[in-house]
């Protein structure tokens, strides 16, 4: 079957961000033939299906896909309601932007929801036709724990995108306001955020020079998959307090590393990661500080919640339950 994939986002971006890359690859998996498109230009091609990421800008490959009769999927993390965040979500867009995001809630063949935290959130809010539920997933087979003895026992681990918006959420300021009180029960303490520098990221480093703490923290920018993987097995802590995730795919990922986390009980995240993480209020910097402090100090309680992490990744969220859902999924609707 040929399928296209269609996101708003630059194609050469696409292999850089884990979701797109990997929906590709579980369709390529089975059997499709998956062609990437971006624009209206490059919707008329000949396929069978049209699958799109974001409600936000799927409107044309269903309205496309109804002129020629073809199903659409959309999926993605919907953020109806961000309230507390400076983010054009779904309650403050334009009347007519919600009018296209309802257009393609109605009329997609199939909407698929990354948790059921935002199923029953926009099912219960607004009109959708046939909504799912088929979580993100982890490769587990690439994300697994390392050999014993890999952890730095120091190493606190941040990976995100540091552009405006994306900083508030990950609370990534917070993380830094939060490093002077881990170093003064920890010295030896060693923070390292990764991820694409965005529109804050000169700021966090202005802050952490002002805090005086540049000798406990380093920025790698972009990393790699294979780099990634290799900090998240190493670090001892896994830092991501969070304003909110429709899913959480780096906590994930991190999880099935056998990381233990710290991150916030908000959206997806407590139906993600359960009781195999501590979680605290991501606003609240002494409770940053003090759940990285208990978990740099508590071996016990370390290997106790990265054993539990890797094995909840295993048993809810390999790579296998989304393969099946969106193979099942096509199977019914082509």
């Amino acid at each position: 079957m040929r399928i296209t994939f269609f996101t708003h986002k630059p194609l050469k971006a696409i292999r850089r961000v884990g979701f797109y890359a990997g929906d590709i690859d579980i369709l390529r998996s089975l059997g499709h033939e998956v062609r990437v498109a971006n624009g209206p230009h490059q919707m008329l091609a000949p396929t069978d299906a049209y699958f799109a990421w974001w409600w936000t800008s799927a409107f044309l490959p269903v309205a496309v896909g109804m002129l020629r009769r073809k199903p659409t999927i959309v999926t993605g993390v919907f953020n109806y309601n961000l309230a507390e965040l400076d983010h054009p979500d779904y309650l403050r867009r334009p009347r007519w932007q919600q009018c296209l995001i309802d257009f393609s809630l109605q009329h997609a063949a199939a909407n698929v929801f990354l948790s059921s935290y935002e199923h029953d959130l926009v099912t219960a809010k607004l009109g959708v036709a046939n909504p799912y539920t088929i979580p993100l997933v982890v490769d587990t087979d690439t994300y697994c724990p390392g050999e014993e003895g890999d952890r730095d026992p120091y190493l606190v681990l941040n990976i995100a995108w540091s552009g405006r918006f994306n900083a508030a959420r990950k609370c990534l300021f917070e993380i830094v306001e939060s490093i002077p009180i881990v170093r003064r029960e920890i010295p030896q303490v060693r923070y390292v955020f990764c991820g694409t520098p965005g529109e804050q990221h000169d700021a966090l480093v202005e802050r952490v020079r002002q805090l005086g703490v540049e000798a406990s923290v380093d920025f790698l920018g972009y990393v790699d998959d294979h780099q990634k993987r290799a900090l998240m097995r190493c670090c001892t802590v896994y830092l991501s307090p969070s304003r909110y995730e429709g899913f959480g795919l780096a906590i994930a990922e991190a999880m099935s590393c056998g990381a233990p986390i710290v991150t916030s009980p908000v959206g997806s995240i407590p139906e993600v990661v359960d009781d195999c993480g501590l979680l605290v209020d991501g606003r609240d910097i002494p409770a940053i500080a003090a759940a990285t402090v208990r978990l740099l100090q508590d071996e016990a309680l370390r290997q106790r919640l990265g054993c539990r992490a890797r094995e909840r990744i295993l048993r809810n969220y390999r790579y296998e339950v989304r393969r099946n859902g969106l193979r099942e999924l096509i199977e019914q609707l082509v």
